[in-house]
């Protein structure tokens, strides 16, 4: 992990995630909807999107389902 302006992060393969990127992918990875981790993680359904928007992009994935499946080959989630 690095620290970075005080934010928590997960650095792999020169790409950095954050904390709460990641928490977003292990409830997605685990079947839960965008509704109900904003619910739970007291959040937007705009800010779970933005997150899981992110986690693509920075995993190079063409949609949330093939992003979820890099992360978990690489053991990140």
């Amino acid at each position: 992990m690095v620290s970075q302006k005080g934010n928590l992060q997960f650095k792999t393969c020169g790409v950095e995630f954050s904390i709460e990127e990641l928490e977003v992918a292990r409830f997605i990875a685990n079947g839960w909807s965008n509704s109900a981790i904003a619910e739970k993680l007291h959040i937007s359904i705009h800010t779970v999107k933005s997150r899981m928007k992110k986690i693509i992009a920075k995993t190079d994935a063409k949609n949330r389902t093939q992003a979820i499946a890099i992360l978990t080959m690489l053991n990140i989630i």
